[in-house]
């Protein structure tokens, strides 16, 4: 059976985990050409998202910023943070390991800090270290069905995959209808199935998957693939043809 290449899909899951969630815990904003910030975080919420992908922190200039803003003050964690996030958005998760460690050291956003850089962990290759970092910001937000399934990923690129199904079914049941939280759990627990053998429940993951994801297809172009291949060892071949072109639309 194919499979994606491992660094390819877990930067593919972190982008998507990185629009669902937003900046997780603030908008960051430029308050000056010194690149001071404006946290400003909506009443009785720690979930705020950025008004729309313009506003997320992915240009040289904003990296500079918020290297600025952390020499004029060495203490200001919410610039480590936000600098940690810009860097994972470009890709760059070597340069966002130190800036989430700084944020763990001195307990500043310490679950989201934890999920960030262990994701990070995860497209390194490191996943011992991203299977820690999961666990520990589990302990903090035991119900953030985002965590779950980031371990379940880390879990899954060891070959741990009756672990792997565990936490993708953990985030299911937390948000069964929710279309990018569960639909990633689905497709990701399809993928662990497929691997052992499992084709008959990998199949209704990856339908499912599709099914959750329909308002965004991009999504899902993995869940296609994976059922085209099932379908192709069933014999329903015009089936298969239809999943594959989908996958290559998307």
């Amino acid at each position: 059976m194919l499979m994606f290449h491992k660094r390819n899909y877990a930067i593919i899951l972190l982008v998507v985990l990185l629009q669902n969630q937003g900046i997780a815990s603030g908008e960051f904003k430029l308050k000056d050409d010194l690149g001071i910030f404006e946290e400003n975080i909506a009443p009785n919420s720690d979930h705020v998202k950025p008004k729309n992908s313009s506003d997320l922190p992915i240009s040289d200039a904003a990296i500079s910023d918020y290297s600025k803003a952390i020499e004029i003050n060495p203490k200001s964690f919410n610039a480590y943070f936000a600098r940690g996030f810009a860097f994972t958005m470009r890709g760059e998760l070597d340069k966002a390991v130190p800036d989430f460690t700084f944020c763990i050291k001195n307990n500043y956003m310490l679950a989201k800090s934890y999920f960030w850089r262990a994701g990070a962990y995860v497209v390194l290759g490191s996943y011992d270290l991203a299977i820690s970092d999961y666990s520990e910001a589990i302990k903090i937000e035991p119900d953030n069905a985002d965590i779950y399934c980031g371990r379940g990923d880390a879990y899954k690129y060891k070959e741990n995959f009756d672990k792997a199904i565990i936490d993708y079914s953990t985030g299911i049941e937390l948000v069964p209808s929710n279309i990018v939280q569960a639909g990633i759990c689905y497709s990701g627990r399809g993928e662990a199935y497929i691997v052992k053998g499992d084709y008959d429940r990998a199949f209704a993951d990856f339908t499912k998957s599709i099914e959750l994801a329909h308002e965004f297809p991009e999504n899902n172009y993995i869940a296609y693939f994976y059922r085209a291949q099932i379908y192709c060892m069933k014999g329903s071949y015009d089936l298969a043809v239809s999943d594959y072109s989908k996958a290559i639309e998307i």
